[in-house]
């Protein structure tokens, strides 16, 4: 093997170990949340209750719970109180960490 495809044999393993790192960095963890705790809404006999909430749109997150389902970022407004990540499917809330423990959802 000459020096040439050595070198680039290097820089394709160094960069492959490089998008390893940086995808485990952008892991994040999901954490349940109740939504009466984020969310203004009251419980009745067929769950949880809230008006009109909008999402920002899906994330690549899924859902823990029903595991194929694509989150949905939800922003605050005017009956939720905290940002945060809902499945549609399961109706579920999730709060976001990442590994080093710093919420992704909050902005400072």
């Amino acid at each position: 093997m000459s020096t040439i495809e050595l070198e680039e044999e290097y820089q394709v393993a160094e960069a492959s170990e490089h998008d390893k790192r940086q995808h485990e960095m952008d892991r994040l963890t999901l954490v349940e949340v109740e939504p009466w705790a984020i969310i203004d809404g009251v419980y009745t006999d067929e769950g949880f209750l809230t008006g009109d909430i909008n999402t920002a749109g899906e994330v690549r997150e899924t859902c823990p719970e029903c595991k194929d389902a694509r989150l949905k970022l939800v922003l605050r407004q005017k009956l939720v109180r905290q940002t945060h990540f809902f499945c549609e499917r399961c109706t579920r809330c999730y709060d976001a960490y990442y590994p080093n423990g710093a919420s992704a959802l909050t902005i400072v």
